[in-house]
């Protein structure tokens, strides 16, 4: 059993990426890197936050009338008129109102982590008395972090079957909601369905000794939830040109960071499904943003059965790539328009 050296590495970046991504609204990064007492208070942050976000989407829905004829009709029991809408307004609108500040002062202090991640894991490795975690630029000049034969083999399997996983749940959901059944515990599997993903991504960045694949894939599901906002808005009934912008904006940050993320898996894996899997992702966007602008319902059909198509070119990703090289750590939003001429390449 090969030995690590007394002076490697203690805290990964990658693992802190992955932590961030999964639970970093309960501050499991702080946590990780051992800064105990700051994580305690993003800790209790973080319970704020997610109970302001209820009592905005609460707010949202009973000052949508098209949202709350969907209710009426979902639950005919619940009676309400007027009155009895206007009196939740004015009880939700003031803790809205005195919350509001600090809840984006915590939202400030999660987004300050994202970009001073690898800061923070650098100085819990000195604080340690270990060696900064890939210190050069290009990990495969630091061949002593870089991964065994045995370890990468295990690591490949290991998200492998995380993706398999993964994305069977996901398919499984998406045809659940295309023929409208329901089930206890669904939105838990479809979430368990995306940790599973997220797992898989952290292996294949470990193995490549990646310092961007978990850093775009966080910025990716933050603008997809994002571009989710408008696409609910469009849903029940609002259609402004405002909302419809923002939905194209979020939707095309979300697509740019998907590009990054498919261009590192095809170079570091020589398989070009991941390219096809980038433009079937991408076509799904513009779907999906067209259709909910003039049939809402058929946008639903639409995304459910393009996240089923998605699923399965991630399974065929994950089943025709056997071996991953060392990553060259320049798949940044910097350097996009590079990485969107050398798509056009392989492309064509």
């Amino acid at each position: 059993m090969q030995t690590l050296p007394q002076n490697a590495p203690k805290f990964h970046l990658n693992t802190a990426y992955t932590l961030y991504l999964t639970l970093g609204v309960f501050s499991a990064h702080r946590f990780y890197l051992k800064r105990n007492v700051s994580a305690i208070f993003q800790l209790l942050g973080g319970f704020g936050f997610i109970i302001f976000v209820c009592f905005l989407v609460a707010y949202a829905l009973i000052s949508n009338d098209s949202a709350l004829e969907i209710l009426r009709s979902i639950r005919p029991s619940l009676e309400f008129d007027d009155q009895d809408t206007l009196r939740a307004r004015e009880n939700l609108i003031k803790p809205i109102m005195v919350f509001a500040l600090p809840n984006l002062a915590y939202l400030a202090w999660i987004i300050y982590d994202f970009f001073n991640l690898e800061k923070m894991v650098d100085n819990a490795n000195l604080s340690a008395g270990c060696e900064i975690e890939n210190p050069s630029e290009n990990p495969s000049e630091n061949p002593s972090q870089s991964l065994n034969f045995e370890e990468k083999s295990a690591n490949l399997a290991s998200a492998r079957q995380l993706a398999y996983i993964g994305c069977g749940l996901l398919i499984l959901m998406a045809v659940l909601n295309i023929f409208g059944t329901k089930i206890n515990g669904a939105e838990l599997a479809s979430t368990a369905g995306q940790v599973c993903l997220a797992m898989s991504a952290y292996f294949i960045a470990s193995t490549i000794c990646s310092k961007t694949l978990l850093r775009n894939l966080t910025l990716f599901v933050v603008f997809d939830g994002l571009a989710l906002i408008p696409f609910l808005m469009m849903m029940f009934g609002d259609k402004s040109l405002v909302v419809f912008v923002f939905g194209a904006v979020f939707t095309g940050l979300g697509a740019c960071f998907a590009l990054l993320i498919y261009k590192e898996l095809f170079q570091t894996s020589g398989c070009e499904i991941f390219v096809k899997a980038f433009f079937v992702y991408a076509l799904s966007c513009v779907i999906g943003l067209v259709l909910v602008y003039f049939n809402p319902i058929l946008a639903i059909i639409a995304v459910q059965i393009c996240s089923i198509i998605n699923s399965l070119f991630i399974i065929a990703c994950a089943k025709d790539s056997r071996n991953f090289e060392i990553s060259k750590n320049n798949y940044y939003f910097s350097n996009l328009k590079f990485h969107i001429s050398e798509f056009n390449k392989i492309k064509s």
